[in-house]
Protein backbone atom coordinates (compact mmCIF):
# COMPACT_ATOMS: atom_id res chain seq x y z
CA UNK A 1 0.00 0.00 0.00
CA UNK A 2 1.84 2.91 -1.04
CA UNK A 3 -0.36 5.70 0.36
CA UNK A 4 -0.12 4.12 3.73
CA UNK A 5 2.87 6.51 5.48
CA UNK A 6 1.78 5.95 9.07
CA UNK A 7 4.09 5.48 11.86
CA UNK A 8 4.18 2.91 14.11
CA UNK A 9 6.32 2.04 17.18
CA UNK A 10 9.62 0.22 16.37
CA UNK A 11 9.71 -2.68 18.03
CA UNK A 12 8.46 -5.01 15.71
CA UNK A 13 11.89 -4.37 13.35
CA UNK A 14 14.41 -2.25 15.21
CA UNK A 15 15.39 -5.18 17.49
CA UNK A 16 15.58 -7.48 15.05
CA UNK A 17 19.02 -8.08 13.75
CA UNK A 18 18.47 -7.18 10.01
CA UNK A 19 21.46 -5.44 9.45
CA UNK A 20 25.04 -5.20 11.11
CA UNK A 21 27.56 -2.12 10.92
CA UNK A 22 30.00 -5.06 11.89
CA UNK A 23 29.97 -9.06 10.40
CA UNK A 24 30.04 -10.38 13.66
CA UNK A 25 30.96 -9.80 17.42
CA UNK A 26 34.57 -9.43 17.67
CA UNK A 27 35.09 -9.83 21.06
CA UNK A 28 38.29 -11.97 21.39
CA UNK A 29 37.49 -14.67 24.00
CA UNK A 30 40.91 -16.08 25.44
CA UNK A 31 40.62 -19.81 25.29
CA UNK A 32 41.93 -21.54 22.05
CA UNK A 33 40.35 -23.97 19.91
CA UNK A 34 42.54 -26.12 17.41
CA UNK A 35 40.84 -27.20 14.18
CA UNK A 36 42.75 -29.98 12.75
CA UNK A 37 41.47 -31.01 9.44
CA UNK A 38 42.52 -32.31 5.91
CA UNK A 39 45.46 -33.85 6.89
CA UNK A 40 46.29 -35.96 3.53
CA UNK A 41 48.81 -38.73 3.44
CA UNK A 42 51.84 -37.92 0.91
CA UNK A 43 52.61 -39.78 -1.88
CA UNK A 44 48.59 -39.84 -2.60
CA UNK A 45 46.60 -37.22 -4.66
CA UNK A 46 43.65 -35.17 -2.60
CA UNK A 47 40.27 -37.32 -3.08
CA UNK A 48 36.89 -36.66 -2.04
CA UNK A 49 37.30 -37.73 1.59
CA UNK A 50 40.36 -35.11 2.20
CA UNK A 51 38.34 -32.40 0.55
CA UNK A 52 35.07 -33.09 2.75
CA UNK A 53 37.85 -33.01 5.86
CA UNK A 54 38.96 -29.28 4.59
CA UNK A 55 35.73 -27.88 3.82
CA UNK A 56 34.13 -29.33 6.90
CA UNK A 57 37.40 -28.45 9.03
CA UNK A 58 37.68 -24.66 7.64
CA UNK A 59 34.07 -23.92 8.33
CA UNK A 60 33.86 -24.85 11.54
CA UNK A 61 37.62 -22.91 12.06
CA UNK A 62 36.04 -19.96 10.38
CA UNK A 63 32.22 -19.98 12.38
CA UNK A 64 34.54 -20.42 16.10
CA UNK A 65 36.92 -17.20 14.37
CA UNK A 66 33.43 -15.52 14.04
CA UNK A 67 32.53 -15.55 17.66
CA UNK A 68 35.78 -14.21 19.01
CA UNK A 69 37.73 -17.38 19.41
CA UNK A 70 41.47 -17.65 18.96
CA UNK A 71 41.32 -20.54 16.49
CA UNK A 72 45.05 -22.47 15.48
CA UNK A 73 44.33 -24.62 11.97
CA UNK A 74 46.48 -27.74 12.43
CA UNK A 75 47.11 -29.82 8.98
CA UNK A 76 48.67 -33.02 10.19
CA UNK A 77 49.85 -34.94 7.25
CA UNK A 78 50.70 -38.36 7.22
CA UNK A 79 54.36 -38.57 6.23
CA UNK A 80 54.76 -41.96 8.16
CA UNK A 81 54.37 -45.17 8.54
CA UNK A 82 53.72 -48.08 5.91
CA UNK A 83 51.88 -46.17 3.38
CA UNK A 84 55.33 -44.72 2.91
CA UNK A 85 56.82 -47.91 2.72
CA UNK A 86 54.65 -48.96 0.07
CA UNK A 87 55.21 -45.34 -2.01
CA UNK A 88 58.70 -46.31 -1.89
CA UNK A 89 59.04 -49.50 -2.82
CA UNK A 90 56.85 -48.96 -5.50
CA UNK A 91 58.24 -46.16 -7.18
CA UNK A 92 61.51 -48.13 -7.03
CA UNK A 93 60.05 -50.69 -9.35
CA UNK A 94 57.63 -48.78 -11.45
CA UNK A 95 58.49 -45.26 -11.02
CA UNK A 96 59.74 -42.62 -13.22
CA UNK A 97 61.19 -39.94 -12.74
CA UNK A 98 60.30 -38.48 -15.74
CA UNK A 99 56.85 -39.45 -15.44
CA UNK A 100 56.97 -37.89 -11.77
CA UNK A 101 57.82 -34.84 -12.82
CA UNK A 102 54.95 -34.57 -15.16
CA UNK A 103 52.32 -35.81 -13.57
CA UNK A 104 52.97 -35.72 -9.71
CA UNK A 105 51.25 -37.28 -7.21
CA UNK A 106 48.86 -38.92 -9.60
CA UNK A 107 51.87 -41.11 -10.88
CA UNK A 108 52.78 -42.03 -7.07
CA UNK A 109 49.34 -43.52 -6.93
CA UNK A 110 49.68 -45.00 -9.46
CA UNK A 111 52.90 -47.28 -8.32
CA UNK A 112 51.26 -47.17 -4.99
CA UNK A 113 48.31 -49.38 -6.33
CA UNK A 114 50.44 -51.72 -7.87
CA UNK A 115 52.92 -52.44 -4.96
CA UNK A 116 49.87 -52.85 -2.93
CA UNK A 117 48.98 -55.26 -4.43
CA UNK A 118 52.02 -57.23 -4.72
CA UNK A 119 52.18 -56.77 -0.89
CA UNK A 120 49.01 -58.17 -0.45
CA UNK A 121 50.28 -61.11 -2.88
CA UNK A 122 53.88 -61.76 -1.76
CA UNK A 123 55.16 -61.48 1.79
CA UNK A 124 58.63 -61.03 0.85
CA UNK A 125 57.32 -57.57 -0.14
CA UNK A 126 55.65 -57.31 2.97
CA UNK A 127 58.76 -57.63 4.59
CA UNK A 128 60.74 -55.34 1.84
CA UNK A 129 58.00 -52.40 2.56
CA UNK A 130 58.69 -53.23 6.68
CA UNK A 131 62.16 -52.95 6.64
CA UNK A 132 62.13 -49.37 4.59
CA UNK A 133 59.95 -48.04 7.89
CA UNK A 134 62.55 -49.62 9.72
CA UNK A 135 65.20 -47.83 8.11
CA UNK A 136 62.98 -44.60 8.24
CA UNK A 137 62.60 -45.02 12.32
CA UNK A 138 65.98 -45.35 12.36
CA UNK A 139 66.95 -42.27 10.35
CA UNK A 140 68.83 -44.11 7.62
CA UNK A 141 70.43 -41.70 5.27
CA UNK A 142 68.93 -42.63 1.75
CA UNK A 143 65.88 -44.06 3.05
CA UNK A 144 65.33 -40.67 4.47
CA UNK A 145 66.33 -38.32 1.43
CA UNK A 146 63.69 -40.67 -0.65
CA UNK A 147 60.97 -39.65 1.60
CA UNK A 148 61.97 -35.80 1.68
CA UNK A 149 61.60 -36.01 -1.83
CA UNK A 150 58.14 -37.20 -1.96
CA UNK A 151 57.00 -34.98 1.24
CA UNK A 152 58.30 -32.20 -0.23
CA UNK A 153 56.69 -32.52 -3.64
CA UNK A 154 52.88 -33.81 -1.81
CA UNK A 155 52.99 -30.77 0.06
CA UNK A 156 53.59 -28.48 -2.57
CA UNK A 157 50.79 -29.71 -4.80
CA UNK A 158 48.56 -29.76 -1.70
CA UNK A 159 49.35 -25.88 -1.14
CA UNK A 160 48.82 -25.36 -4.81
CA UNK A 161 44.68 -27.28 -4.53
CA UNK A 162 44.50 -25.05 -0.63
CA UNK A 163 45.12 -22.05 -2.75
CA UNK A 164 42.81 -22.42 -5.12
CA UNK A 165 40.43 -23.45 -2.31
CA UNK A 166 41.03 -20.51 -0.75
CA UNK A 167 41.96 -22.65 2.98
CA UNK A 168 45.11 -21.32 5.24
CA UNK A 169 46.64 -23.28 7.48
CA UNK A 170 48.04 -21.84 10.87
CA UNK A 171 50.54 -25.15 10.56
CA UNK A 172 51.55 -27.75 9.04
CA UNK A 173 52.18 -30.84 11.04
CA UNK A 174 53.77 -34.06 10.09
CA UNK A 175 53.23 -37.72 11.98
CA UNK A 176 56.90 -37.90 11.31
CA UNK A 177 57.42 -35.42 13.89
CA UNK A 178 56.84 -37.68 17.21
CA UNK A 179 58.04 -41.17 15.81
CA UNK A 180 61.01 -40.63 18.01
CA UNK A 181 59.31 -40.06 20.89
CA UNK A 182 57.38 -43.55 20.82
CA UNK A 183 59.24 -44.88 24.11
CA UNK A 184 58.29 -41.91 26.21
CA UNK A 185 54.68 -42.15 25.47
CA UNK A 186 54.82 -45.59 25.74
CA UNK A 187 56.48 -45.47 29.25
CA UNK A 188 54.47 -42.89 30.03
CA UNK A 189 51.24 -45.15 29.22
CA UNK A 190 52.38 -47.89 31.04
CA UNK A 191 53.44 -45.49 34.09
CA UNK A 192 49.90 -44.10 34.18
CA UNK A 193 48.00 -46.96 33.90
CA UNK A 194 49.61 -48.50 36.68
CA UNK A 195 49.53 -45.98 38.87
CA UNK A 196 45.69 -45.83 38.48
CA UNK A 197 43.80 -48.06 40.20
CA UNK A 198 40.18 -47.75 38.48
CA UNK A 199 41.97 -48.22 34.92
CA UNK A 200 39.74 -50.47 32.70
CA UNK A 201 42.95 -50.12 30.30
CA UNK A 202 45.54 -53.43 29.80
CA UNK A 203 48.89 -53.10 28.52
CA UNK A 204 50.26 -56.37 26.96
CA UNK A 205 53.85 -56.77 26.18
CA UNK A 206 55.45 -59.97 25.11
CA UNK A 207 53.97 -62.82 27.46
CA UNK A 208 53.81 -60.40 30.22
CA UNK A 209 50.55 -57.97 31.47
CA UNK A 210 50.56 -54.44 33.15
CA UNK A 211 47.09 -53.38 34.16
CA UNK A 212 45.05 -51.33 36.75
CA UNK A 213 45.46 -52.62 40.23
CA UNK A 214 41.69 -52.41 40.47
CA UNK A 215 41.45 -55.14 37.81
CA UNK A 216 42.32 -58.93 37.94
CA UNK A 217 44.08 -60.95 35.54
CA UNK A 218 42.48 -63.97 36.28
CA UNK A 219 39.31 -64.96 33.99
CA UNK A 220 40.39 -61.60 31.54
CA UNK A 221 38.65 -62.72 28.36
CA UNK A 222 41.41 -61.11 25.88
CA UNK A 223 44.88 -62.87 28.07
CA UNK A 224 46.11 -64.89 25.59
CA UNK A 225 46.45 -62.38 22.92
CA UNK A 226 49.82 -62.73 21.22
CA UNK A 227 51.81 -59.46 21.25
CA UNK A 228 54.95 -61.18 19.95
CA UNK A 229 57.38 -58.79 21.63
CA UNK A 230 54.84 -55.33 20.54
CA UNK A 231 53.25 -53.29 23.51
CA UNK A 232 50.08 -54.01 23.28
CA UNK A 233 46.70 -51.85 24.41
CA UNK A 234 43.43 -54.10 25.44
CA UNK A 235 40.63 -52.21 25.25
CA UNK A 236 38.31 -54.82 25.66
CA UNK A 237 36.59 -53.89 28.86
CA UNK A 238 35.81 -50.52 27.09
CA UNK A 239 34.35 -52.75 24.44
CA UNK A 240 37.04 -51.88 22.00
CA UNK A 241 39.26 -53.89 19.92
CA UNK A 242 42.87 -53.81 21.18
CA UNK A 243 45.42 -52.25 19.87
CA UNK A 244 49.35 -51.90 19.14
CA UNK A 245 51.06 -48.70 20.65
CA UNK A 246 54.88 -50.26 19.88
CA UNK A 247 55.63 -52.41 17.12
CA UNK A 248 57.76 -55.49 18.31
CA UNK A 249 60.82 -54.05 16.35
CA UNK A 250 60.62 -51.22 18.64
CA UNK A 251 58.97 -48.53 15.65
CA UNK A 252 56.25 -46.53 16.31
CA UNK A 253 52.63 -46.98 15.05
CA UNK A 254 49.37 -44.61 14.19
CA UNK A 255 48.30 -44.58 17.53
CA UNK A 256 51.52 -43.90 19.29
CA UNK A 257 52.45 -41.13 17.12
CA UNK A 258 48.99 -39.27 17.51
CA UNK A 259 49.09 -39.78 21.24
CA UNK A 260 52.38 -38.41 21.22
CA UNK A 261 51.28 -35.35 19.19
CA UNK A 262 48.34 -34.72 21.01
CA UNK A 263 50.31 -34.78 24.42
CA UNK A 264 53.09 -32.12 23.25
CA UNK A 265 50.86 -29.86 21.26
CA UNK A 266 48.09 -29.20 24.01
CA UNK A 267 50.42 -28.71 27.24
CA UNK A 268 52.18 -25.65 25.22
CA UNK A 269 48.89 -23.86 24.63
CA UNK A 270 45.76 -21.91 26.39
CA UNK A 271 42.92 -24.80 24.26
CA UNK A 272 39.30 -25.22 25.46
CA UNK A 273 38.64 -27.50 22.25
CA UNK A 274 40.76 -29.75 20.04
CA UNK A 275 38.39 -31.06 17.26
CA UNK A 276 39.59 -33.82 15.00
CA UNK A 277 37.86 -33.63 11.50
CA UNK A 278 38.62 -36.93 10.12
CA UNK A 279 35.53 -39.26 8.17
CA UNK A 280 34.12 -41.82 10.18
CA UNK A 281 36.09 -44.81 8.74
CA UNK A 282 38.66 -43.71 12.03
CA UNK A 283 35.92 -43.51 14.61
CA UNK A 284 37.39 -46.58 16.46
CA UNK A 285 40.67 -45.29 16.33
CA UNK A 286 40.12 -41.77 17.74
CA UNK A 287 37.53 -44.17 20.54
CA UNK A 288 40.52 -45.92 21.18
CA UNK A 289 43.34 -42.86 21.22
CA UNK A 290 40.98 -41.19 23.54
CA UNK A 291 40.40 -43.62 26.15
CA UNK A 292 44.29 -44.26 26.04
CA UNK A 293 44.54 -40.45 26.53
CA UNK A 294 42.22 -40.37 29.04
CA UNK A 295 44.37 -42.47 30.98
CA UNK A 296 47.36 -40.62 30.83
CA UNK A 297 45.41 -36.86 31.22
CA UNK A 298 41.71 -36.87 31.56
CA UNK A 299 41.46 -33.03 31.17
CA UNK A 300 43.40 -32.93 27.89
CA UNK A 301 41.51 -35.74 26.56
CA UNK A 302 37.74 -34.01 27.68
CA UNK A 303 38.99 -30.94 25.37
CA UNK A 304 39.73 -33.49 22.52
CA UNK A 305 36.50 -34.65 20.34
CA UNK A 306 36.48 -36.60 17.07
CA UNK A 307 34.26 -34.67 14.54
CA UNK A 308 33.13 -37.58 12.03
CA UNK A 309 31.79 -37.56 8.29
CA UNK A 310 30.47 -39.63 5.90
CA UNK A 311 31.58 -40.47 2.74
CA UNK A 312 30.92 -39.10 -0.74
CA UNK A 313 29.35 -41.63 -3.25
CA UNK A 314 29.20 -41.58 -6.93
CA UNK A 315 31.86 -39.46 -7.59
CA UNK A 316 32.86 -39.88 -11.48
CA UNK A 317 33.78 -37.75 -14.46
CA UNK A 318 32.31 -37.61 -17.42
CA UNK A 319 34.84 -40.32 -18.71
CA UNK A 320 33.55 -42.82 -15.74
CA UNK A 321 36.99 -42.48 -13.88
CA UNK A 322 37.10 -41.93 -9.79
CA UNK A 323 38.10 -38.33 -9.79
CA UNK A 324 40.20 -36.43 -7.45
CA UNK A 325 40.08 -32.69 -6.26
CA UNK A 326 41.68 -30.90 -9.18
CA UNK A 327 39.52 -33.00 -11.36
CA UNK A 328 36.57 -32.34 -9.32
CA UNK A 329 37.15 -28.21 -9.60
CA UNK A 330 38.54 -28.27 -13.06
CA UNK A 331 35.00 -30.50 -14.44
CA UNK A 332 32.61 -28.68 -12.45
CA UNK A 333 33.86 -25.13 -13.43
CA UNK A 334 33.65 -26.23 -17.04
CA UNK A 335 30.67 -27.67 -16.63
CA UNK A 336 29.67 -24.39 -15.10
CA UNK A 337 31.08 -22.49 -18.07
CA UNK A 338 28.81 -24.09 -20.56
CA UNK A 339 25.74 -23.01 -18.17
CA UNK A 340 27.06 -19.66 -18.29
CA UNK A 341 27.40 -19.68 -22.45
CA UNK A 342 23.42 -21.04 -22.17
CA UNK A 343 22.04 -18.64 -19.77
CA UNK A 344 23.16 -14.85 -19.91
CA UNK A 345 21.89 -13.19 -16.56
CA UNK A 346 21.32 -9.24 -17.07
CA UNK A 347 21.04 -6.43 -14.75
CA UNK A 348 19.39 -4.36 -17.09
CA UNK A 349 21.08 -1.19 -16.92
CA UNK A 350 24.14 -2.64 -17.45
CA UNK A 351 26.16 -4.43 -20.40
CA UNK A 352 27.10 -7.83 -20.59
CA UNK A 353 30.98 -6.20 -20.61
CA UNK A 354 30.09 -4.22 -17.90
CA UNK A 355 28.40 -7.26 -15.54
CA UNK A 356 31.64 -9.24 -16.38
CA UNK A 357 33.93 -7.43 -14.64
CA UNK A 358 35.50 -10.16 -12.23
CA UNK A 359 36.57 -12.09 -15.41
CA UNK A 360 34.38 -15.01 -16.83
CA UNK A 361 36.47 -17.61 -15.58
CA UNK A 362 37.13 -16.03 -12.55
CA UNK A 363 33.34 -16.30 -11.91
CA UNK A 364 33.07 -19.61 -13.07
CA UNK A 365 35.65 -21.05 -10.62
CA UNK A 366 33.88 -18.95 -7.54
CA UNK A 367 30.83 -20.71 -8.52
CA UNK A 368 32.02 -24.21 -9.22
CA UNK A 369 33.75 -24.29 -5.65
CA UNK A 370 30.27 -22.65 -3.98
CA UNK A 371 28.30 -26.07 -5.92
CA UNK A 372 31.04 -28.17 -4.59
CA UNK A 373 30.92 -26.60 -0.82
CA UNK A 374 26.82 -26.55 -0.70
CA UNK A 375 26.13 -29.70 -2.16
CA UNK A 376 28.74 -31.39 0.49
CA UNK A 377 27.61 -29.25 3.48
CA UNK A 378 23.56 -28.96 2.92
CA UNK A 379 23.14 -32.52 4.63
CA UNK A 380 24.15 -33.50 8.06
CA UNK A 381 27.89 -34.45 8.30
CA UNK A 382 27.85 -37.82 9.30
CA UNK A 383 25.37 -38.76 6.49
CA UNK A 384 26.51 -40.01 3.16
CA UNK A 385 25.89 -38.13 0.03
CA UNK A 386 25.92 -38.66 -3.85
CA UNK A 387 27.61 -36.32 -5.46
CA UNK A 388 25.29 -34.94 -8.62
CA UNK A 389 27.27 -33.18 -10.90
CA UNK A 390 23.80 -32.15 -12.74
CA UNK A 391 21.90 -30.92 -9.50
CA UNK A 392 24.87 -28.91 -7.64
CA UNK A 393 25.11 -26.36 -10.88
CA UNK A 394 21.45 -25.31 -11.26
CA UNK A 395 20.61 -22.02 -10.20
CA UNK A 396 17.18 -22.78 -8.44
CA UNK A 397 16.99 -25.62 -5.42
CA UNK A 398 19.58 -25.65 -2.83
CA UNK A 399 22.52 -25.07 -4.38
CA UNK A 400 25.77 -22.96 -4.22
CA UNK A 401 24.71 -21.29 -7.68
CA UNK A 402 21.69 -20.63 -6.32
CA UNK A 403 22.87 -18.43 -2.86
CA UNK A 404 25.66 -16.31 -5.50
CA UNK A 405 22.78 -15.46 -7.61
CA UNK A 406 20.33 -14.57 -4.66
CA UNK A 407 23.38 -12.08 -3.71
CA UNK A 408 23.94 -11.07 -6.72
CA UNK A 409 20.58 -10.09 -7.91
CA UNK A 410 20.34 -8.10 -4.07
CA UNK A 411 24.02 -6.56 -5.16
CA UNK A 412 22.23 -5.59 -8.68
CA UNK A 413 18.96 -3.76 -7.17
CA UNK A 414 21.37 -1.75 -4.59
CA UNK A 415 24.02 -0.88 -7.61
CA UNK A 416 20.17 -0.05 -9.54
CA UNK A 417 19.74 2.77 -6.55
CA UNK A 418 22.47 3.97 -5.77
CA UNK A 419 21.09 7.33 -5.18
CA UNK A 420 18.79 5.89 -2.39
CA UNK A 421 20.92 5.42 1.06
CA UNK A 422 19.69 2.32 3.13
CA UNK A 423 19.48 3.24 6.72
CA UNK A 424 22.44 1.17 8.43
CA UNK A 425 21.55 -0.57 11.59
CA UNK A 426 24.54 -0.40 14.23
CA UNK A 427 25.38 -3.96 15.65
CA UNK A 428 26.31 -3.76 19.70
CA UNK A 429 27.77 -5.49 21.95
CA UNK A 430 24.61 -6.01 23.99
CA UNK A 431 21.99 -8.80 22.00
CA UNK A 432 19.17 -7.05 23.58
CA UNK A 433 19.96 -3.68 21.67
CA UNK A 434 21.52 -5.36 18.36
CA UNK A 435 20.02 -3.64 15.30
CA UNK A 436 18.60 -0.56 17.11
CA UNK A 437 18.51 2.57 15.00
CA UNK A 438 16.39 5.57 15.27
CA UNK A 439 14.27 4.73 11.96
CA UNK A 440 10.32 5.63 12.08
CA UNK A 441 9.30 2.43 10.12
CA UNK A 442 6.06 2.52 7.96
CA UNK A 443 2.97 0.73 9.34
CA UNK A 444 3.10 -1.03 5.60
CA UNK A 445 6.26 -2.15 5.72
CA UNK A 446 5.77 -3.55 9.52
CA UNK A 447 3.03 -5.31 8.51
CA UNK A 448 3.97 -6.67 5.22
CA UNK A 449 4.45 -10.63 5.72
CA UNK A 450 7.70 -11.16 3.42
CA UNK A 451 9.55 -8.43 5.36
CA UNK A 452 8.37 -10.08 8.57
CA UNK A 453 9.46 -13.52 7.49
CA UNK A 454 13.18 -11.58 6.06
CA UNK A 455 13.06 -10.07 9.53
CA UNK A 456 12.67 -13.01 11.58
CA UNK A 457 15.45 -15.06 10.12
CA UNK A 458 17.76 -12.25 9.89
CA UNK A 459 17.29 -12.08 13.97
CA UNK A 460 18.31 -15.65 14.16
CA UNK A 461 22.20 -15.23 12.57
CA UNK A 462 23.64 -14.95 16.33
CA UNK A 463 21.62 -18.12 17.56
CA UNK A 464 22.75 -20.04 13.75
CA UNK A 465 26.23 -19.31 14.71
CA UNK A 466 26.23 -20.52 18.08
CA UNK A 467 24.20 -23.42 17.62
CA UNK A 468 26.92 -24.29 14.68
CA UNK A 469 29.70 -24.10 17.45
CA UNK A 470 27.66 -26.35 20.08
CA UNK A 471 26.69 -29.07 17.60
CA UNK A 472 29.96 -28.74 15.52
CA UNK A 473 27.39 -29.10 12.48
CA UNK A 474 28.24 -26.83 9.57
CA UNK A 475 24.45 -28.10 7.38
CA UNK A 476 22.73 -26.26 10.33
CA UNK A 477 24.69 -22.98 8.64
CA UNK A 478 23.90 -23.56 5.37
CA UNK A 479 20.41 -24.57 5.67
CA UNK A 480 19.82 -20.98 6.81
CA UNK A 481 21.43 -19.10 4.45
CA UNK A 482 19.21 -21.51 1.99
CA UNK A 483 16.18 -20.67 4.02
CA UNK A 484 16.84 -16.85 4.11
CA UNK A 485 18.14 -17.13 -0.05
CA UNK A 486 14.69 -18.68 -0.78
CA UNK A 487 12.45 -16.00 1.44
CA UNK A 488 13.97 -13.09 0.18
CA UNK A 489 14.03 -14.16 -4.04
CA UNK A 490 9.84 -15.12 -3.28
CA UNK A 491 9.57 -11.15 -1.45
CA UNK A 492 11.38 -9.01 -4.46
CA UNK A 493 8.38 -9.03 -6.60
CA UNK A 494 6.56 -7.32 -3.78
CA UNK A 495 9.30 -5.41 -2.47
CA UNK A 496 10.08 -3.23 -5.13
CA UNK A 497 12.41 -0.36 -4.67
CA UNK A 498 13.38 1.10 -8.51
CA UNK A 499 10.57 3.34 -9.86
CA UNK A 500 8.77 3.28 -6.13
CA UNK A 501 7.45 6.62 -6.31
CA UNK A 502 7.30 6.71 -2.28
CA UNK A 503 10.98 7.45 -1.70
CA UNK A 504 10.65 6.35 2.03
CA UNK A 505 8.72 3.37 1.36
CA UNK A 506 11.54 2.60 -1.28
CA UNK A 507 14.61 3.42 1.65
CA UNK A 508 12.98 1.20 4.15
CA UNK A 509 12.79 -1.83 1.41
CA UNK A 510 16.17 -1.52 0.09
CA UNK A 511 17.51 -1.58 3.91
CA UNK A 512 15.62 -4.72 4.46
CA UNK A 513 17.27 -6.12 1.15
CA UNK A 514 20.73 -4.93 1.64
CA UNK A 515 20.56 -6.28 5.57
CA UNK A 516 19.70 -9.79 3.86
CA UNK A 517 22.85 -8.98 1.52
CA UNK A 518 25.23 -8.57 4.11
CA UNK A 519 24.14 -11.71 6.02
CA UNK A 520 23.99 -13.33 2.73
CA UNK A 521 27.73 -12.45 1.96
CA UNK A 522 28.58 -13.02 5.66
CA UNK A 523 27.31 -16.34 5.80
CA UNK A 524 29.32 -17.28 2.04
CA UNK A 525 32.06 -15.78 3.58
CA UNK A 526 31.77 -18.53 6.44
CA UNK A 527 31.91 -21.21 3.87
CA UNK A 528 35.07 -20.05 2.46
CA UNK A 529 33.18 -18.38 -0.74
CA UNK A 530 33.62 -15.35 -2.46
CA UNK A 531 30.21 -13.50 -2.41
CA UNK A 532 29.69 -12.63 -6.08
CA UNK A 533 28.56 -9.10 -7.15
CA UNK A 534 27.68 -10.06 -10.52
CA UNK A 535 26.53 -13.59 -11.99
Amino acid sequence: NNNNNSKTNNNNINNKNIHEEDSFDNTVYSPGVVVEFSSPNIGKPFHAGHLRSTILGNVLANVYESAGYNVHRRNYLGDWGRQVGVVAYGFDKYGSAEVFAKEGLKHLLDVYVKATKEMNEDDNVREIVSSYCNKLEKGDEEAMKVWEHFRTRSVASYRQLYGRLGVLFSEYDFESNYAHIVDQVVALVQRKVKENVNSSIVIKEGEQEQQGQGLQEEGDSDVNIKCNGAVVVDLTKEGLAHSVLQKSDGTSTYLSRDLGAILSRIGHTDVKEYLYVVANEQTLHFQQLLHVLAAVDEDVAKKCQHIPFGLVEGLSSRKGNVVFLADILDETKQRMLETMDEHTYCDGNETIEQQQVFGREATAEVLALSSVVVQDLKAKRVKNYRFDWERMLQTTGDTGVFLQYTHARLCSIERNNADLQPYVLHSTGDESKRGVVDVEWRQDVVDCEHVQRIAHLLQQKFYIRDTVIRTKEPSIHVQYLLQLSRVVSSALHTLKVKGESNEELARQRLTILCSAKKTIADGLTLLGLTPLQRV
